[in-house]
């Protein structure tokens, strides 16, 4: 084994899109002959069932009488520093600036400490450079954390464009970003040949607010005025989903199916594959994968024009973009698909080829490229002054 190809994944891995894209990089790692660690408090939920070699560490968060809640930053910092120098490892990605990336950082000063040379590597998802309030990039975060999480790594990443002008413009850093999108295996999330009989609409999520998950009701409420036989299958959990079903119940609107959280590619894959439209009316959005897998199955997206989502769908070709709340704007556009089978064909195809673009084979080489650059550090010009 190459001494260099020893490589540690920290992410989470629960609801949301970033502990998906590192236990997916972590899986490509391992077929290419990475000595892979993945390192979180479980298995992420999502994960392809792929045979694979990777060694899962898990974190116990520490409990001290003093404090009324568990302290995992600190634990998860000091397993990084363990999994590290026991396993010789070179490379640390740590997915998720707050927290995962935040601890990677103090692991990595730790190690710096103790003269073990590692390269750090943090990629950035969102929210967790942006702020709570996503409609206001900026407003609400901890910049100066985040300040120094950008000045502590070797190399940043970020899925989309629109993120690393946010993080450039939020946080004054002059430095070198690598725009990475995500990416699905298009081997297994294809069109599968099949006569469809009642068109379904779909929703994918963690039933955040941002995700606006009982705008897509509304918007289906409105749909089902001229398609009363479509269905709505909501995939996902999370903390708006309470209010969701209840709103669904209050209003008497039928053929919404709550399927709550589907652990495996495949199973996402053969529900997207029965689908004909993926509903999408984020608030904000960096690269979702959500509308990727939708459209290397064949399904159009109707989809918010926000953030890095004009970078995922062609608008009036493989979906629509519209503003977030014009549900209006959203029904027009579903319409317009579910009523012109030959258009709604057209959009199908363009979808899927627009998705093998960011098929896993193509991506993960930009990951690698990252990996084997041979200078550790860039000089970096920050909002507090620091130099590396």
């Amino acid at each position: 084994m190459d001494k260099d190809k020893k490589i540690l994944l920290v992410a989470s891995p629960w609801l949301g899109g970033s502990g998906s894209v590192a236990y997916r990089i972590a899986e490509e790692l391992t077929f290419r002959d990475y000595d892979t660690h993945f390192l979180s408090y479980d298995i992420p939920f999502k994960n392809s069932n792929k045979s694979s070699t990777i060694k899962f560490h898990k974190v116990q968060s520490y409990r001290y009488p003093l404090f009324p809640f568990p302290i995992y930053e600190l634990a998860l910092a000091e397993k990084i520093v363990r999994v590290v120098l026991k396993n010789e490892i070179k490379i640390i990605h740590a997915h998720y600036g707050i927290l995962f990336g935040h601890a990677a950082a103090i692991a990595r000063s730790i190690l710096q400490s103790l003269n073990y040379k590692v390269k750090l590597i943090i990629t950035f998802h969102g929210s967790d450079v942006l702020g709570f309030d996503l409609e206001k990039p900026g407003k609400i975060v901890p910049k100066h954390l985040n300040t120094w999480i950008i000045d502590s790594a070797d190399e940043i990443t970020v899925a989309s464009n629109n993120l690393s002008s946010h993080i450039q413009n939020i946080y004054g850093v002059k430095r070198q970003f690598y725009v990475v999108p995500n990416f699905i295996d298009t081997s297994r999330f294809s069109r599968v040949s099949r006569r469809i009989t009642k068109p379904k609409l779909i929703h994918i999520s963690n039933f955040r607010k941002v995700k606006q998950p009982i705008i897509v009701i509304k918007i289906f409420k409105e749909v089902l005025k001229k398609h009363p036989e479509d269905e709505l299958q909501m995939l996902g959990d999370g903390p708006e989903r309470p209010l969701t079903e209840k709103f669904v119940k209050n209003n008497n609107i039928p053929n919404v199916k709550f399927r709550g959280i589907i652990n495996s590619e495949k199973d996402i894959a053969g529900y997207l594959q029965k689908a004909h439209l993926l509903l999408l009316p984020s608030l904000y959005e960096n690269f979702p994968l959500a509308a990727l897998e939708a459209q290397a199955c064949g399904v159009p997206v109707i989809s918010s024009n926000v953030g890095g989502i004009p970078e995922v769908i062609i608008d009036k070709k493989t979906g629509y973009l519209s503003e977030p709340r014009n549900i209006k704007r959203f029904v027009k556009n579903a319409e317009s698909l579910l009523k012109n089978e030959y258009k709604w064909k057209k959009f199908s195809r363009d979808s899927q080829i627009n998705a093998r673009r960011y098929d896993s084979d193509k991506v993960i080489k930009q990951y690698l490229n990252i990996y084997n650059r041979s200078k550790m550090r860039y000089t970096i010009f920050s909002s507090l002054g620091l130099t590396n």
